[in-house]
């Protein structure tokens, strides 16, 4: 058996989960009638990922600055958060109801375990144009995500290929703003080495210096 190759194979198990690059979805559409548009990009984003959860806003639940919803907060700053209920065509991406706040905003999602990926849909009765800019705890940042018209308009925006623990859109407007249909995926562990690969390491490592020893 080659040591040295026994070595590279076990520090190779070691280091196998490198970071990808961040990969982002995005797609603006009329309303009402551009639901279809939406899901369909989503179905692009969520292709090839694992389980998802998803949190579509329903129910009863109080609004405030800052909610839990048990494997999120979603917090804001410079604005009010408020449900908006109601099967509103030209708003409604998903189910009866949904978030939302009026004018510019800072609007955080800080997750309980750090997420791989993650989806939402915004919707708006626009006059003016927003501008809806990204920032997360990975560095990442996108600015002006939609180039939204002046006209009723959804979109959906998504990011995969990350680890992140929180994220943040950066809003720009005066206009009343909903967000609904959050999907993310929950992060794998990072990899612990088995007792089995950490055995070959010292092992591999050990004979190298005795043989190193004796030239």
């Amino acid at each position: 058996m080659n040591l040295r190759r026994l070595l590279i194979g076990a520090l190779l198990c070691l280091t196998a989960s490198v970071s990808q690059a961040a990969v982002i979805y995005t797609v603006e559409t009329n309303m009402p009638g551009g639901v279809p548009t939406l899901q369909a990009e989503r179905g692009n984003w969520s292709s090839g990922l694992g389980s998802l959860m998803t949190e579509g806003f329903e129910g009863l639940f109080t609004a405030s600055n800052s909610i839990d919803f048990g494997s999120f907060i979603v917090s804001i700053s410079g604005s009010s958060l408020a449900t908006y209920s109601g099967a509103n065509a030209s708003t409604r991406t998903e189910g009866n109801q949904s978030l939302g706040f009026s004018g510019s905003a800072l609007l955080t999602f800080t997750f309980t375990n750090n997420v791989s990926a993650f989806g939402i849909d915004w919707s708006s009765l626009e006059g003016t144009r927003s501008t809806i800019n990204y920032f997360d705890s990975a560095g990442n940042n996108y600015s002006d995500l939609f180039d939204s018209p002046d006209s009723v308009t959804a979109g959906f925006f998504g990011i995969s290929g990350v680890n992140l623990s929180s994220l943040t859109f950066d809003i720009i407007s005066i206009e009343t703003l909903e967000f609904d249909f959050v999907q993310f995926e929950i992060a794998d562990a990072r990899p612990v080495p088995t007792p089995h690969v950490l055995s070959l390491m010292l092992f591999a490592v050990a004979i190298l210096c005795m043989r190193k020893k004796s030239n």
